[in-house]
C-alpha cells in the first residue's frame, strides 16, 4: 500500500503529464487547422477558457490534494514522535496528553506545509499558464499571417520548453528544482520539523528541560558547529546552552537548523547519561566545525550523489518532454539529443550506484 506522501508525489508526476498533453495536443492541432480554428483557439486563451481552463481545474485539484495530505499527514507523524520520546524514557505506558501546545504545533505545521506547496504550485502554474498563452498566440499568428501551415511547431515549442524549464521553482538560494523534487523537500523538510518540534515539547511537557542534537557522519558545515552537543530548551540552565544559539534560532523557530537538515534532538537526562561530566564540558565548548576528516570527506560525497542526483532528474525532465513526440515526428537533432540524454542517465545511475556502496563502506571501516 502506498503512502500517503507516495500518492501526493503520484499526483505531481500525472498532473505535469495531464498539462503537456493538454499543450502538445493544441499545438498539434495548430499545425493543420483551418483559419477559423485557429481564431476559435485564440478566443479561448483570450478568455481563460477551453484548455487553460482544463489546466486551471489541474493545478486546483493539485492544492486540494496538497490540503488533504497536510492535514492527514503532520498529526500521524506528530504524534509518533511524541511516543518514541515515551519510549525512549522507559514511560511507553504512560498516557500520551495532547496539549494545547500540541495542537498549535500541529495547525502551523499543517498550514506550513499548505503554504510551500501551494506557493510553489502557484508558480509554477503561472509559468505554465504565461507559456501557453504566449506560445500559443505566436503560433496562431503565425499560421494565420505566413500565408502557409508549417508542420515544424511541436518540435519547436519542446525545443523551446527544455530552455525555459517551466516546471522548475526556485529557491531562496537561487537553486533551480523541478515542481516534484521541491515538494519531496518540502515533505521531508516539514516531517523533520514535526519529529523535532514534538519531540521537544513532549520533553517539556514530562518537566525536562535538556534535548541532545543527534551526531552524523555525513554532517554540513552548519551543523557541524551545532551537532552533539546538549542544549536548555528554556535558555534557563546554568549547565548548558540555550536550544536557541542554534544556528540564529532555527530550531525554536522552524524545529529544523536548515532545510533538508537530517539532525534530531531527543530528550537527554544527566543521571542516566555515565559520560554525563564530559558530555557537559563538550556542550559549552566554543561553537565551531567539530567534524573530522573523513565526516568531511564523507559529507561531500554524498553532495557529490546529490549533484548526481539532480542531474537524473532534470535529464528525467528533458526525456520525458522529447518523449512526448512519436519517434517519426522527431527532427533528427531532437533524436540524437534523446540518445545522449539517456546514455548520460545510465552513466550517472551506475556511478550513483557505486558511489553509494563506497559511501557505505567508508562509513563502516
Amino acid at each position: 500500500m502506498l503512502t500517503f506522501e507516495e500518492n501526493l508525489i503520484i499526483e505531481y508526476e500525472k498532473s505535469k503529464k495531464r498539462i503537456m498533453d493538454i499543450i502538445i495536443a493544441d499545438i498539434v492541432a495548430l499545425e493543420t487547422a483551418t483559419d477559423a480554428k485557429i481564431v476559435t483557439l485564440t478566443n479561448h486563451i483570450k478568455m481563460k477558457t477551453g484548455s487553460l481552463a482544463d489546466i486551471y481545474k489541474i493545478l486546483t485539484k493539485l492544492n486540494v490534494n496538497n490540503y488533504r495530505f497536510a492535514k492527514q499527514v503532520i498529526p500521524h507523524i506528530y504524534t509518533k514522535s511524541q511516543q518514541e520520546v515515551l519510549k525512549l524514557l522507559d514511560i511507553s505506558d504512560k498516557l500520551l496528553e495532547f496539549t494545547t501546545v500540541d495542537e498549535k504545533a500541529v495547525l502551523e505545521l499543517q498550514q506550513r506545509l499548505y503554504e510551500n506547496l501551494a506557493i510553489a504550485n502557484k508558480s509554477v502554474g503561472l509559468k505554465i499558464i504565461s507559456q501557453y498563452e504566449e506560445e500559443m498566440v505566436g503560433y496562431a499568428t503565425r499560421q494565420l499571417t505566413s500565408g502557409g501551415k508549417t508542420k515544424e511547431l511541436t518540435r519547436e515549442f519542446l525545443d523551446d520548453l527544455q530552455k525555459k524549464d517551466i516546471f522548475t521553482i526556485s529557491d531562496k538560494n537561487g537553486k533551480k528544482l523541478n515542481s516534484v523534487a521541491y515538494a519531496k523537500m518540502n515533505i521531508k523538510t516539514t516531517y523533520s520539523s514535526a519529529i523535532n518540534i514534538a519531540s521537544i515539547n513532549q520533553t517539556v511537557e514530562l518537566d525536562n528541560d535538556l534535548v541532545r542534537m543527534s551526531q552524523h557522519h555525513s554532517s554540513c558545515e552548519v551543523c557541524g558547529l551545532y551537532q552533539g552537543r546538549v542544549y536548555s530548551v528554556s535558555g534557563n540552565s546554568t549547565k548548558y546552552r540555550a536550544l536557541s544559539e542554534i544556528n540564529d534560532g532555527a530550531i525554536i523557530t522552524w524545529g529544523i537548523v536548515h532545510p533538508n537538515c537530517r539532525h534530531r534532538f531527543t530528550p537527554y537526562v544527566p543521571t542516566l547519561d555515565d559520560n554525563a561530566e564530559e558530555q557537559q564540558k563538550n556542550s559549552n565548548k566554543a561553537f565551531s566545525d567539530n567534524r573530522s576528516e573523513a565526516s568531511i570527506k564523507s559529507y561531500n560525497k554524498r553532495q557529490e550523489i546529490n549533484r548526481w542526483n539532480n542531474e537524473v532528474n532534470k535529464n528525467k525532465e528533458s526525456i520525458k518532454i522529447l518523449e512526448t513526440l512519436p519517434k517519426i515526428q522527431r527532427s533528427q537533432k531532437q533524436q540524437e539529443q534523446l540518445k545522449k540524454l539517456k546514455k548520460r542517465r545510465s552513466i550517472l545511475k551506475k556511478s550513483i550506484i557505486d558511489k553509494n556502496k563506497k559511501w557505505e563502506m567508508d562509513k563502516g571501516s
